[in-house]
């Protein structure tokens, strides 16, 4: 995704899911067998006109398995989505990342 793209989005969540979760990411949503698991997360995403994508991480060759990163882009105020994403036990963890400066603004 082009850096001009994610800066137009404003709000960048990632977030880490639980190993045997049994929730995963399809089409900029969370799935799962049990669909309420995931309810109440992917309304809010749609609400915030916001999506969900793994983002690729190049492995190194000394690690074991890897961790699955996942980002949420989205305008406007990430607090209730980042508040009900923190209470779900399907999730290992989950921060707002901090917006970056311009280098040359200073």
């Amino acid at each position: 995704m082009p850096l001009q793209e994610s800066k137009d989005q404003g709000n960048e969540i990632i977030l880490v899911l639980k190993p045997h979760s049994g929730v995963s990411v399809k089409e900029g949503a969370f799935h799962s067998a049990d669909k309420a698991q995931t309810e109440l997360v992917n309304r809010q995403l749609k609400d915030s006109e916001a999506t969900v994508r793994k983002i690729s991480i190049p492995a190194q060759e000394q690690s074991s398995a890897a961790t699955e990163y996942y980002q949420i882009l989205l305008s406007g105020d990430p607090a209730k989505l980042l508040e009900n994403l923190k209470k779900q036990e399907w999730i290992e963890s989950v921060y707002l990342k901090p917006k970056s400066e311009d280098p040359g603004g200073f």
